[in-house]
């Protein structure tokens, strides 16, 4: 039987899947994503822009929000295919290829935190 699984962006502010995408950012010492669509995301930069365009660029900051450090940092391929197989036998809906969406990682951390 062949199976299908279609992951669908939605913006986290309105849940409209036009051009949803991930955003990375960080606050002091906190780094978040969030999804959002075109709309939202120039309502971000709009609301952020007078403080970016007065601010200094902080190469050790950058380097902290690298694809390679913090929450999306790689790991191990068997974990990863540990997680998505965990993900499929508890009906999320995980690609098979790509970023692992922060709520299965939470969902599977509390599993196996129990």
């Amino acid at each position: 039987m062949a199976r299908q699984v279609i992951v669908q962006v939605l913006c986290d502010v309105c849940e409209s899947n036009e051009g949803a995408t991930a955003l990375e950012f960080a606050i002091g010492r906190s780094a978040f994503e969030i999804d959002l669509c075109g709309e939202h995301r120039a309502a971000f930069n709009a609301a952020l822009s007078p403080f970016v365009s007065r601010g200094r660029s902080a190469r050790s900051r950058a380097a902290t929000m690298s694809p390679s450090s913090g929450p999306s940092q790689r790991r191990d391929p068997s974990e990863t295919e540990a997680i998505r197989h965990w993900a499929k036998e508890n009906g999320f809906a995980i690609s098979t290829r790509g970023r692992i969406p922060g709520t299965i990682q939470e969902a599977y951390n509390a599993r196996v935190s129990k």
